[in-house]
């Protein structure tokens, strides 16, 4: 026989005379505590690189990180693990270890991962900071496009690992194809159900903008203010033997300082006064050759 359901409603006494929680990050300004977080973007748009450089970041502070590698072979997965240089004493790593999360012995066994872990470096809390699923679909078996399933994915599987192990979830996933007449951006830029960005506390959109480069568009904040676009370069060490995420410039800051030169090199080039339409013309240029 089951249990009985008995569900406790919130003290609103003491939640209005004490306030609600302190917001505190895992990691600022990405990765809330306690959060369902989504991270989506095409092939090699810096979404995994992104998450495992946290994920090692992370475990150098003595914090532990779970995370479900089902997406990449080991020969990449162990690339970029040897030059990050996570404390493996705080990385529970599993690499193609069959997790379906449809599946509530799954969920349980990850959640069991998560919690009571050896503290060898009498580090803040025993039990994960962060769960990374890499990816949403190669550890789901759900129907990826049915608003239903995904809100079964958040009630069941992603809520109760948070609730249990007070960690913040990380689910990593694909941006969907562009469709005719309709435009996606934000938090429904995820491939599949809309509910995907609807369910998450925060969505992150990832795009390329070049060789080892990347923008992130923080699209969806429940806690509070979006961070503007921010990139990065993925850059290796002196020795080749790191690996680092180093901000740089936005495409969109880019093009702006290159609209800027086209017009100083204008004026400078022509003693008479310059129209705007000689202004407009080398602004739409210049935006036009850098597009």
């Amino acid at each position: 026989m089951s249990e009985r359901f008995e569900p406790k409603p919130l003290n609103l006494a003491a939640l209005i005379e004490q306030g609600p929680p302190v917001l505190e990050h895992v990691e600022p300004p990405y990765l809330p505590e306690k959060a369902s977080i989504w991270a989506a973007g095409a092939t090699e748009s810096g979404k995994s690189m992104w998450a495992l450089a946290m994920a090692c970041g992370l475990t150098r502070r003595g914090l532990y990180v779970v995370y479900i590698s089902q997406e990449n072979p080991l020969a990449v997965e162990h690339s970029r693990l040897a030059r990050l240089r996570p404390d493996p004493r705080f990385l529970i790593f599993f690499h193609y270890a069959g997790f379906d999360l449809t599946q509530p012995d799954h969920v349980d066994a990850l959640a069991e991962a998560a919690v009571d872990l050896d503290d060898l470096l009498a580090g803040p809390t025993r039990n994960a900071s962060l769960v990374v699923i890499d990816t949403h679909s190669a550890c789901w078996s759900g129907d990826e496009n049915a608003n239903e399933a995904i809100a079964a994915y958040d009630r069941d599987s992603v809520r109760p690992l948070i609730e249990h192990t007070g960690a913040s979830v990380l689910t990593l996933d694909h941006t969907g194809h562009q469709q005719a007449f309709v435009s996606r951006k934000g938090a429904s830029a995820v491939r599949g159900a809309s509910s995907k960005g609807q369910k998450a506390d925060v969505v992150l959109a990832f795009r390329s903008t070049g060789l080892h480069e990347f923008e992130i568009e923080h699209a969806k904040n429940r806690f509070g203010t979006k961070e503007p676009v921010r990139a990065f370069r993925v850059e290796d060490g002196e020795e080749g033997d790191t690996l680092a995420l180093v901000p740089v410039e936005t495409s969109h800051d880019r093009s702006v300082q290159e609209v800027a030169e086209a017009i100083v090199e204008l004026v400078r080039g022509t003693e008479r006064p310059v129209g705007t339409t000689e202004i407009r013309d080398a602004m739409k240029g210049k935006a036009g050759r850098g597009s």
